[in-house]
């Protein structure tokens, strides 16, 4: 059986690797349009990245990626951090800058 839909704040998966520091965008609930993926910041092993994922969806999908059903993020290489957070809206560049150092 799947799980129901997760909130991107609720992904924190792999947790023996990975903390979540903040969530930038949470997009919508679906994995089948543009706005329906979620950004983030987190740590990989002490490092902070940016993280993406697609959201799942309300008949039980956990989104994208996922690892034996248990929604995870995907971690950004960190030559991708400025043209990542030139997508967020102006306010939350300046958060994400700020808690990336760049």
């Amino acid at each position: 059986m799947m799980s129901a839909y997760i909130h991107p704040s609720d992904v924190k998966s792999p947790r023996a690797h990975f903390t979540l520091i903040t969530v930038l965008s949470e997009g919508t609930v679906g994995i089948t349009d543009d706005a329906s993926h979620a950004m983030a910041i987190g740590e990989w092993e002490g490092v902070r990245h940016i993280c993406t994922r697609w959201n799942g969806d309300e008949n039980g999908s956990p989104g994208m990626p996922q690892s034996r059903g248990i929604a995870i993020w995907f971690i950004q290489p960190l030559a991708y951090t400025l043209a990542l957070i030139s997508t967020l809206p102006a306010d939350k560049q300046t958060l994400a800058k700020a808690l990336m150092g760049v």
